[in-house]
């Protein structure tokens, strides 16, 4: 990708962001759906339960689902990537999940993109922050020869992860290659507006039909 991968981090409400697509995360044995998947599904009007209730979607490793944004949702469109057994997702396998996420997102045309961070309960920030930020750089690196404007990944972090998630952040910043760039928190897409610097600060504080799974 000759563009630069710019990573940022947002507070806005998962279905505030105009981005291409947001990506939420399903696991295989979490029944009712929690944290951003359960506000997901309610945005687009219990679509993600549906394709639950008749098997179609189980939430299994490599299984994913595309709904339409349309009404319940600013983004164009909402990946749900299944990330099989709760207890079972650790960083390295938190990495390859990032990694098929983005690279689907790249077949779908998108250069805006925004994953959900799990509840910190289930992996510390520092460890999803590390493995999105890791799986983005390989993405990033693999579409290397893809003649694009660059891609732009943000990690959505709720009002009491945000803390924890910049510093997360701020620790990763040095190490990152060049043409990788830390997002200032105010240029959320939410409000349409865009700035990028490298490094820059993080401060603190109608129905939806879906797609069949695709493979």
């Amino acid at each position: 990708m000759s563009g630069p991968l710019r990573i940022g981090l947002s507070g806005e409400r998962l279905e505030a962001l105009r981005v291409d697509v947001v990506v939420v995360s399903c696991p295989s044995d979490e029944r009712p759906l929690r944290a951003l998947a359960s506000r997901a599904d309610w945005r687009c009007c219990g679509a993600i339960s549906q394709l639950l209730r008749d098997g179609s979607f189980r939430g299994e490793t490599g299984e994913a689902a595309l709904l339409g944004g349309g009404v319940g949702l600013a983004a164009s469109q909402l990946l749900v990537l299944g990330r099989g057994e709760e207890g079972a997702l650790d960083p390295e396998r938190l990495q390859a999940w990032g990694f098929e996420a983005l690279s689907r997102c790249l077949k779908l045309s998108a250069r805006s993109v925004a994953l959900a961070l799990l509840p910190a309960a289930e992996q510390s920030l520092r460890d999803q922050s590390a493995a999105l930020v890791a799986a983005a750089v390989q993405v990033w690196r693999a579409a290397a020869k893809t003649p694009a404007a660059g891609l732009d990944v943000w990690l959505l972090a709720s009002e009491s992860e945000r803390v924890a998630a910049v510093a997360a952040l701020h620790e990763l910043a040095p190490r990152l290659p060049a043409g990788v760039e830390l997002q200032d928190s105010r240029s959320a897409p939410a409000e349409g507006v865009f700035t990028a610097q490298r490094h820059s600060p993080l401060p603190g504080p109608a129905r939806q039909a879906p797609s069949a799974p695709y493979r």
